[in-house]
């Protein structure tokens, strides 16, 4: 995969689906980056929420297929760090639109569900 296809998703689909992990030397710089990341969505980035979530689940004992995917996460920042929410005032288009997707038990640990939201009002987020 190119660079530029790395920074469209923030994990990737078929993350956590192997078997062949091979543990990292030390999960020092991985419990250090986790914790930033962590800060970085819930205060300023809410798009990475759900693969920070998914990542630190093994911040105890990572492998080297999850420090991976953490290094895609910052890609995924460096290519949207201009990224805004657009919220927008158009007084005429009184409109409320609202989307949903969830999973159903796609968590290979505990089987959990997923779910999110996006409303939009007058054509902004």
């Amino acid at each position: 995969m190119t660079e530029a296809k790395n920074s469209k998703i923030p994990i990737d689909v078929s993350y956590g689906k192997t078997s062949n992990e091979v543990p990292l030397e030390s999960n020092e710089v991985y419990q250090k980056l986790i914790g930033s990341l962590l800060y970085l969505a819930k205060n300023t980035r809410p798009d990475i929420s759900a693969a920070v979530c998914i990542l630190s689940q093994k911040v105890s004992a990572p492998s080297k297929e999850d420090w991976n995917e953490l290094k895609r996460v910052l890609r995924y920042l460096k290519g949207t760090k201009d990224y805004k929410l657009y919220l927008a005032d158009d007084k005429e288009k009184q409109e409320l639109f609202g989307y949903a997707d969830a999973n159903y038990a796609e968590d290979r640990i505990d089987r959990k569900s997923n779910s999110g939201y996006i409303l939009k009002l007058n054509g902004g987020t």
